[in-house]
């Protein structure tokens, strides 16, 4: 468990090459979010993106489409480097 956006929550992360998980749960609030893909160059950058929007959004935290436009560029970059 740790705190993240001010909020207990369970999590477990992981995978195995070519592949990247996120699984968490903020129960408080009724919430969870599972990424799966199965990537192998971006992967882990895509998952903690997608959970970093969704709960940006699920918790009515502000600039989530800003967080977006700043993980898809990020993304971008790195997959221009491969």
């Amino acid at each position: 468990m740790a705190l993240y956006k001010d909020e207990n929550m369970h999590h477990h992360f992981g995978g195995v090459d070519c592949t990247h998980t996120h699984n968490s749960f903020i129960l408080c609030k009724n919430i969870g979010l599972v990424a799966l893909n199965n990537e192998n160059y971006i992967s882990q950058d895509l998952t903690n993106a997608i959970a970093n929007i969704a709960y940006s959004v699920l918790l009515d935290n502000d600039g989530a489409n800003k967080k977006a436009e700043d993980h898809i560029l990020a993304m971008q970059i790195r997959a221009a480097e491969i």
